[in-house]
């Protein structure tokens, strides 16, 4: 029996299929399902102004190029890397070179962090937290544990190899932890 997440992926795969094939509905269906995850990934990286305009865009360059994505599991990876390079070649157009984080005190689940999570307290110190982290460490916390995104497809969308991401991700996850526990310590 396949998990939930699998089964999700393995959707995601026959609708990119049938929409290399040219199947508007498909494609459609694509959109639909990854554009409110995207649009909140894009608003943090451009800020709320300018995320629906390289969302736009990040559709209108997947759906010229989905012909080219030869791993249908990859789609959700590929996406993101769109949508990244999207979202960095606006804020380099714009003059801007770190991302524009408007999060507020959305939590982000770490797995392994012993602090509860629903605590508004808790909230704003993983949110401080992550702002003291490098942008790389930042990048790959939030893409794999606010977006979902596998191993595979962190790799994918920031063009790192799977031991780099792996590597980044328990170092950022330690730091983060570090940065938390003494937060709340103090």
């Amino acid at each position: 029996m396949l998990d939930p997440q699998r089964k999700r992926d393995a959707a995601d795969a026959l609708l990119v299929l049938r929409a290399q094939l040219q199947e508007e509905r498909a494609f459609t269906l694509l959109v639909h399902q990854h554009s409110g995850i995207l649009r909140n990934y894009l608003a943090r990286l451009v800020g709320q102004a300018n995320a629906d305009d390289v969302l736009q865009q990040t559709w209108i360059k997947a759906h010229r190029s989905l012909s080219h994505l030869a791993e249908p599991r990859a789609f959700k990876g590929w996406l993101f890397a769109i949508a990244r390079r999207e979202g960095f070649d606006l804020l380099r157009r714009l003059g801007k070179g770190e991302p524009a984080d408007e999060s507020g005190l959305e939590v982000l689940s770490l797995e392994g962090l012993s602090l509860e999570q629903q605590d508004p307290t808790t909230a704003l110190c993983v949110q401080q937290g992550l702002a003291r982290l490098s942008p790389k460490h930042q990048e790959l916390l939030r893409l794999r544990y606010e977006y979902g995104l596998t191993y595979e497809e962190l790799a994918g969308a920031t063009g790192l190899n799977i031991g780099t991401v792996r590597s980044r991700l328990h170092n950022g996850k330690a730091k983060l932890r570090s940065l938390i526990e003494g937060e709340v310590q103090q």
